[in-house]
């Protein structure tokens, strides 16, 4: 019995082999003409247009608003340059004073979500920075919303203003730089 279930039915095999041949000689042969190759989007045309805009500048922190103040007003005056935020397709850097922060962040209208942030480990010699970098680390997953806001310089260069809202209330201004600018993260 065991052999009768292993060994083939050599009258199908016969017949699917006959049947695969004959299909194989009725084959025509297929021309292949070069075609152009499709046109691959850019990176900057995969982004919804509120994240292109946001993804074409760096942001420098410069006001802290609301419940935060305090702290940053403290840690200001150990900044020796400001922080700033820099979004990409999928990711936002933060240019710490010490060390550098990445997270993910996803944006639905003007509503934002940035995942917990990894960053370099690297220790502050001033202990007010050392807690700058922990506050940022901490509150920048807590974003509520965003809005940003581009205007033209009496100078006709562009100007660009990123307003951060957070869970506790607090907000951060940003001033944008273009993101080929001289220095960008």
């Amino acid at each position: 019995m065991f052999r009768r279930m292993i060994s083939p039915n050599w009258k199908t095999l016969a017949v699917c082999c006959g049947a695969w041949a004959a299909c194989a000689s009725m084959a025509q042969p297929v021309q292949m003409t070069p075609q152009a190759a499709p046109a691959r989007p850019q990176a900057a045309e995969l982004l919804a247009p509120g994240q292109q805009a946001l993804t074409a500048w760096r942001w420098r922190l410069q006001a802290v608003r609301g419940k935060d103040r305090a702290w940053f007003t403290r840690a200001a005056a150990a900044l020796s340059e400001p922080v700033v935020l820099r979004f990409d397709e999928a990711a936002v850097s933060v240019a710490a004073p010490c060390n550098q922060l990445r997270g993910r962040y996803l944006l639905s209208g003007e509503r934002m979500l940035i995942e917990p942030l990894m960053g370099t480990k690297k220790g502050c010699a001033d202990a007010r920075l050392m807690a700058l970098e922990d506050r940022l680390e901490q509150i920048l997953p807590t974003v509520k919303d965003w809005r940003l806001q581009t205007a033209r310089q009496q100078s006709g260069q562009p100007a660009a203003s990123l307003r951060l809202r957070f869970i506790n209330g607090s907000e951060w201004l940003l001033q944008g730089e273009p993101a080929g600018a001289p220095g960008s993260l």
